[in-house]
């Protein structure tokens, strides 16, 4: 009888450590505290333009802004294993950016021209406004690009962006090529 017991609590404890978990980062660009819950009973409280990480369970879940239902999302649908929620809607770029000495590599994501300010951007960008932004990226919202790797062959990293400090690495690109 007790080994009975003890045989489903070890598959229990064995099946709910073996559920997968996701990062997710939480965004706020306002200029207020935000509070956001999971269905699932986990909440955050998310300071005024800042980022949060935290884990979830890949699965489907309701989110809940400041005590009100936003949206459901379902991060075991994704490919990917960083996830941003985005509850102001804000836009994001996701840049593709190469390493080594063929940087006319083909990647994921197509050459886009991106206007910022009087600039005209040719990169490999993604732009996102989604409340649920999925995507693999090496650089999060508060990492820097890496100006050297080290490597034999091309290397490929995305880097993910608010708008407005995507906005200052086009005209950091544009000044330090004029100043040459």
């Amino acid at each position: 009888m007790y080994l009975k017991i003890i045989i489903v609590v070890i598959l229990s404890l064995t099946f709910v450590s073996c559920q997968k978990v996701e990062v997710v980062m939480v965004d706020n660009t306002t200029d207020r505290d935000m509070k956001v819950k999971f269905e699932e009973g986990m909440s955050l409280t998310v300071p005024a333009n800042t980022v949060r990480r935290m884990t979830m369970k890949a699965q489907p879940t309701n989110v809940y802004i400041n005590d009100t239902l936003v949206q459901t999302v379902d991060p075991s649908k994704d490919k990917y294993n960083i996830n941003l929620i985005n509850p102001s809607l804000g836009t994001y770029y996701i840049e593709q950016i190469f390493y080594g000495s063929d940087r006319s590599s083909r990647g994921d994501t197509p050459i886009n021209f991106i206007k910022v300010d009087e600039y005209t951007y040719p990169g490999r960008v993604r732009v996102d406004s989604s409340f649920f932004i999925s995507d693999n990226w090496d650089f999060g919202l508060e990492d820097e690009i890496l100006k050297k790797v080290r490597s034999n062959g091309k290397i490929k990293r995305k880097k993910i962006f608010r708008s407005s400090d995507f906005r200052n690495h086009v005209k950091s690109i544009f000044r330090k090529a004029l100043t040459r």
